[in-house]
């Protein structure tokens, strides 16, 4: 199963419909541009995120950079949108949140992002009988814009009986 931001990504956690060993750490932060810390780079879903070059050239090592992104609309519902994972024992942080981009449109954040800066799970795989789950917190490919990481995604469907 693979579980993705608000949909599936919220679905699979404990207080919704406990498929995996993940509660939800924050929700219903707004959009920004984020990066990820790879935690696990040799783990199947990870294959081919060493790093990235920024647009001055300079190489960042086991980041990726994503896009969080929360519907202005759900957080006022009281709904669970955009989780942040917290993972329980039986499950592994492949990536976690490691920092906010602070450019101008970060304004559409609802509050200060302290949970997307602080190390909490963002890419979530845990084996579940004879298959596995793997939650993102992150909108890959929003809205054909950030095709950076597109690939998780294959990567998710082509390992689930890897490990």
């Amino acid at each position: 199963n693979i579980g993705i931001g608000s949909g599936g990504g919220s679905l699979a956690c404990k207080e919704i419909g406990d498929l995996a060993d993940v509660t939800i750490a924050d929700q219903g932060l707004g959009q920004a541009r984020i990066y990820l810390h790879v935690e696990d780079s040799t783990h199947p879903v990870m294959f081919g995120y060493e790093g990235f070059r920024d647009q001055e050239g300079n190489w960042h090592p086991q980041e990726i950079p994503a896009f969080y992104f929360c519907d202005q609309l759900w957080p006022r519902m009281e709904n669970f949108s955009g989780p942040i994972f917290k993972v329980g024992s039986n499950a592994q942080t492949l990536a976690s949140f490691a920092r906010v981009d602070y450019e101008a449109w970060t304004e559409h954040m609802e509050r200060q992002p302290e949970s997307l800066n602080r190390r909490h799970s963002a890419i979530v795989y845990q084996r579940v009988g004879e298959g596995s789950v793997v939650l993102f917190a992150i909108t890959l490919g929003f809205r054909a814009q950030w095709i950076s990481n597109y690939r998780l995604l294959s990567n998710a469907i082509y390992s689930w009986h890897v490990r």
